[in-house]
């Protein structure tokens, strides 16, 4: 059985949550292939994808794709022959169940929920600025926010179609806001450069900045290397600079753990560090997620100092020396939320469940804790070695590792 990311962090942040809520599992089948829209392997690769990926970007949360999502998405769109452009994928939204389930995902990520918390007139006129630079038309606005209001669409394919029918102006404006998105991914060329583009703030600051991209921008010669410079300034002198990013355990069972790690704004020492766990149709956890399970509050991480220690990575494992980046994290209360097109609420036992739904009559049921007092703070530390950071508990002068991330 395979703990939640209640019990993640229960044991790897040393946060003693009660409410920690158990699974019933079943077992699962994997996803069949998208049929009707798949091309031939020999004549695509993940590099053809790259263009509409940095579409939807560019359209949904208004800024360029960083290097991870770009080729995350690029290489899932790959393996189930999605189609290749905006408006391919738009006239089979409706009669592809796996198109539908791709397109929908961006409008189920925390970024989503933090940049559109308003109602549909604010969504729709945000998607308007992104794209056009200029405030939605009175009829376009009515026939957008009628259609989202009604449950005819979801706000992701929405705003491809938005994107899908620029005419006159409209068309240069977009064209020129996805060359300079693809030249500044393309210029994060460096661990260094990819480390600074990670966070609300730095996706608010690059979405400004690409605001500014019009009619007459020329996207040749658009000054972005300003923009990554500042980024990467930005973070030269955090001291938990190495660990931000969005890192994820191996798939086990339907599912992985996620935690993306980001900066405080104004802070050298604090990080917020957002868990969540990823659900599939497939067991292996191939294709598109279907649930998540997230909380409604970042973990808080603060550094406290770096001391020369050891670390046990495996249970009886010889400690190994290691430089160890102490923390004090603590956890605000909080909700626990699963969603999904795959969810489901229910009652058993008395207690309130959210159950995931893998086909063929599989399924994952998970408690819901209700709402959670603050936990911490409570001390612990994090080790970084290449791609993989530890999170580390204090058991007398060393420490053990409680989990692996490799870096997503």
């Amino acid at each position: 059985m395979k703990p939640t990311i209640r019990h993640v962090l229960c044991c790897a942040l040393a946060l003693m949550l009660a409410s920690c809520g158990g699974t019933q599992d079943a077992a699962g089948r994997p996803n069949q292939l998208l049929a009707g829209v798949q091309t031939s392997p020999a004549e695509v690769t993940v590099g053809s994808y790259h263009d509409l990926i940095q579409r939807v970007y560019v359209a949904y949360f208004g800024r360029p794709a960083d290097p991870g999502g770009i080729d995350f998405w690029a290489s899932k769109y790959l393996q189930y022959g999605m189609p290749l452009t905006a408006g391919e994928v738009s006239a089979t939204y409706f009669s592809t169940q796996k198109v539908r389930e791709f397109v929908d995902a961006f409008g189920a990520s925390q970024e989503s929920a933090e940049l559109y918390p308003g109602d549909n007139v604010t969504f729709v006129s945000a998607i308007y600025r992104n794209l056009f630079n200029r405030e939605p038309d009175a009829a376009g606005l009515a026939y957008w926010v009628s259609a989202l209001d009604r449950g005819v669409m979801s706000r992701p394919i929405a705003a491809l179609y938005i994107m899908d029918g620029a005419r006159s102006t409209d068309i240069t404006i977009v064209n020129n806001k996805v060359e300079v998105a693809r030249r500044f991914t393309a210029g994060l060329d460096t661990e260094a450069k990819r480390l600074g583009y990670q966070g609300m703030y730095a996706a608010a600051y690059i979405r400004s900045v690409l605001s500014t991209v019009g009619l007459d921008t020329d996207p040749a010669t658009f000054n972005i290397e300003d923009p990554i410079q500042t980024l990467q300034n930005r973070l030269s002198n955090h001291r938990l600079a190495a660990y931000l990013g969005t890192w994820t355990t191996p798939c086990e069972w339907h599912s992985r753990d996620v935690i993306t790690i980001t900066e405080s704004p104004g802070s050298e020492t604090t990080a917020y560090i957002a868990p969540k766990t990823e659900y599939y149709a497939t067991e292996n956890c191939e294709g598109p997620v279907i649930a998540t399970e997230s909380l409604s509050a970042s973990i808080i991480a603060v550094h406290t100092g770096k001391v020369n220690s050891a670390i046990v990575f495996q249970e009886g494992a010889a400690s190994v020396p290691a430089a160890v980046d102490m923390i004090s994290v603590s956890l605000p209360a909080h909700s626990t939320y699963v969603m999904g097109t795959a969810v489901t609420q229910t009652v058993y036992g008395g207690k309130a469940q959210w159950c995931i739904d893998y086909g063929g009559g599989n399924s994952t049921c998970i408690d819901d804790p209700g709402f959670t007092p603050a936990q911490g703070p409570e001390n612990g530390g994090l080790y970084v070695n290449g791609n993989t950071i530890y999170l580390l508990s204090p058991v007398s002068s060393i420490f053990y590792a409680d989990a692996a991330y490799t870096r997503r």
